[in-house]
């Protein structure tokens, strides 16, 4: 191992984790209460964690709401794998993230702003504590994603070309040309490129150009060759319109006077739709892998783990047999299989898949959700882990066969608190056997009958686990039960469960949750009176549409939803997912029928639900407009109905908003409270 490391291993065994950073080490002592809302801003969310080479060293992203200045403050964090001792090296950043060790552990990068600039590269050697950092780009628009070369001299990183700067009179002239853009872009969307900068600093070389959009890289360990995905164009829509088989996985190779060489054979053949950015050659150089959609090359289908010869030639599909949703891979020291991350029904699971073979789900103790796997050269792993009862941390694995260790105690405040007990509850429906997640308030005890919180999460390609939820909890805290079903179209257990949402988005997928619902009933831990149903994104769609088709809902919440699949096509960054689930496009043939018959707006007058819709202005995914036409159906319905709008751009605020994140929850929280009082309660 490098010497420098070994002093610093030496250095952070000696220093505490609470010494170290009190600001985010909380009081661990039992307290008897639940978790509340006041908990939101004791929180530490962790990403982006990054292994050294020798395994002995993590470094995290660790943020922290800031609510006077409101914002997300995050911190680089290192620990000491062996003993969790923490030591801060970049503190109380608003944008610092993406952190990579170099490949010799000498090194650390990441990608930060200044004072509101675009994300740059940040180099700082870690031979001795002290040393500052220094930026080596400065590039007019953002780092998007970089690596290391193998010689860890060189950064390849990709970044958007500038605009045209027109000239003279057209200077004035702002019109672009439209072709998948979302409804908020004010100016011409360009292509992606790739470029290499000298960790030393200067001028970086550009490496690709043209109108194809490159999305992912990754180096070959040779250090002259590096594998790119790109697309036709750079809008979004053109990376979620499988159909049009636009995007390809590629290989470039550098040649002495730093040229690009598009190799015109083999890889540059390879057409599929890489659903991560980032192909990832095996150690040894001799293949690279990939995820691509299986079946019909579009979002609902499974995604799975693709790999071909670094000289190209025919793409494996070597995940198919676990048939699950794998969103996560990476590749094992000996070249001889990866490691994969996929959810298998409440859990998220971890796979060594080998290259030839089955695979091996591997033991994860405790742990329930994980994600952000790293593997060290020598194959410690370690990963962002979520137990029942204790909120993300960091684990360690010495192997691939070894338990999870939790190794740090970030959140270990909130764990103390009063925590409400998950179960899975299975179900059957329309021949499928399925699954969700009820949460008991804390301290439940049998016989009792407390009110209901059906809670559904968005997608539809996503999946509710066991795993501890701050705002599950929050619920469960007001002394509520919450469902968390997982309805077709979720990722939770295989390609014909996920797919069956095409050219059934709402109708299948209410009837899986009210089935679950029922399960749920006859526990007789629930009084039927009061029921509630909520959601964000597709969990927004789908309350907006039980709304509409089911009685006996006493409130509902309805946040930045699909309500209009018309407007949701022409206006949103992704809308043409709509067309892999609604047979094409809403203007061929009578297909805008069976999309206006798939939208929760056409059965605004079947609702009677007191109903709360959130919604963002800048929202590309799920446009305002949509939140609108529910808002003025269930009005002019007569429906008792309220619309909160934030004029935030994204369509969940956690990101940089803890102010108004904050504000959400409490109204939502307030909103389904005052609809379980009776109307003399609220009186009072």
């Amino acid at each position: 191992m490098n010497i420098f490391l070994n002093a610093i291993a030496r250095l952070l065994t000696a220093v505490i984790a609470v010494s170290a950073w009190p600001c985010l080490s909380g009081a661990t002592e039992a307290q008897s209460r639940p978790v509340t809302l006041a908990d939101l801003g004791t929180r530490v969310d962790l990403s982006a964690p990054a292994i050294s080479p020798d395994g002995k060293l993590i470094v995290v992203v660790a943020a922290r709401a800031n609510y006077p200045d409101n914002r997300f403050e995050r911190s680089l964090v290192l620990v000491d794998t062996v003993s969790g001792a923490q030591r801060v090296i970049a503190a109380a950043h608003a944008s610092v993230s993406s952190p990579q060790w170099s490949p010799h552990g000498d090194r650390l990068a990441w990608l930060e702003s200044e004072d509101g600039s675009q994300p740059q590269i940040y180099v700082m050697s870690m031979n001795k504590e002290g040393t500052q950092p220094v930026r080596i780009t400065n590039v007019k628009k953002e780092v998007q994603s970089y690596e290391w070369s193998p010689d860890g001299l060189t950064i390849a990183f990709i970044t958007a070309d500038p605009q045209e700067v027109r000239q003279g009179e057209e200077r004035h002239n702002k019109s672009f040309e439209v072709f998948e853009n979302d409804y908020l872009a004010t100016e011409a969307l360009t292509s992606s490129h790739i470029w290499v900068v000298s960790v030393a600093g200067g001028e970086p070389r550009r490496l690709t150009a043209g109108g194809e959009s490159v999305t992912g890289i990754g180096w070959l360990p040779n250090g002259q060759s590096i594998a790119f995905a790109s697309q036709q164009r750079p809008h979004n829509g053109e990376f979620m319109n499988a159909s049009s088989k636009t995007t390809a996985l590629k290989k470039a190779e550098i040649t002495s006077e730093n040229q690009i060489v598009i190799v015109p054979s083999g890889m540059a053949n390879i057409v599929g739709v890489p659903k991560s950015s980032a192909p990832k050659s095996a150690p040894n150089g001799n293949l690279i892998a990939y995820l691509r959609f299986h079946g019909a090359d579009t979002w609902t289908y499974v995604t799975n783990v693709a790999v071909v010869r670094s000289s190209g030639g025919d793409v494996r599909d070597v995940t198919t047999a676990i048939d699950r949703d794998i969103g996560e891979f990476m590749w094992l020291p000996d070249s001889k299989g990866l490691v994969v991350v996929g959810p298998d029904g409440t859990r998220l699971a971890l796979w060594l898949q080998p290259l030839e073979g089955a695979a091996r789900r591997l033991n994860l103790g405790p742990v329930i959700d994980l994600s952000n796997v790293v593997i060290s050269k020598m194959g410690v792993l370690a990963f962002i882990g979520t137990e029942a009862r204790h909120p993300p941390e960091i684990y360690v694995m010495t192997s691939i066969n070894a338990e999870p260790r939790r190794l740090t105690r970030f959140n270990e405040h909130i764990a103390a608190l009063d925590i409400g007990e998950a179960k899975t509850i299975k179900w059957r429906n329309d021949g499928f056997d399925q699954s969700g997640v009820l949460i008991y308030p804390p301290n439940f005890k049998e016989g009792q009958t407390v009110p209901l919180v059906v809670n559904i999460h968005g997608g539809p390609e996503g999946t509710s686990t066991e795993a501890f939820d701050l705002f599950d909890q929050i619920l469960a805290g007001q002394g509520w039960a919450v469902f968390k079903p997982n309805y077709r179209g979720s990722t939770s257990q295989g390609e014909t469960f996920q797919s069956a949402v095409i050219n059934d988005p709402a109708d299948g997928p209410a009837r899986d949750i009210m089935a679950g619902l029922a399960a749920v009933r006859t526990l007789g831990a629930v009084d039927g009176d009061l029921v509630a149903v909520s959601g964000w994104s597709y969990g927004g769609y789908m309350t907006a549409w039980l709304i509409g088709h089911y009685d006996g809902w006493r409130s509902a919440v309805v946040g930045s939803a699909i309500t209009n699949y018309l407007d949701w096509y022409d206006l949103s960054c992704c809308g043409i997912w709509a067309s892999t689930i609604l047979g094409g496009s809403p203007w061929l043939q009578d297909n805008a029928e069976r999309y206006w018959q798939a939208s929760p707006v056409a059965y605004a007058d079947k609702v009677s639900t007191p109903t709360l819709i959130f919604a963002h202005t800048g929202d590309a995914v799920s446009p305002v407009t949509m939140s609108y036409n529910l808002y003025h159906a269930l009005r002019d319905n007569g429906v008792p109905v309220k619309f909160v709008v934030y004029p935030l751009a994204g369509h969940w605020p956690v990101a940089s908003d803890p102010v108004n994140e904050r504000d959400t929850y409490r109204r939502w929280v307030s909103w389904i409270d005052q609809h379980f009082l009776t109307p003399a309660q609220r009186q009072q």
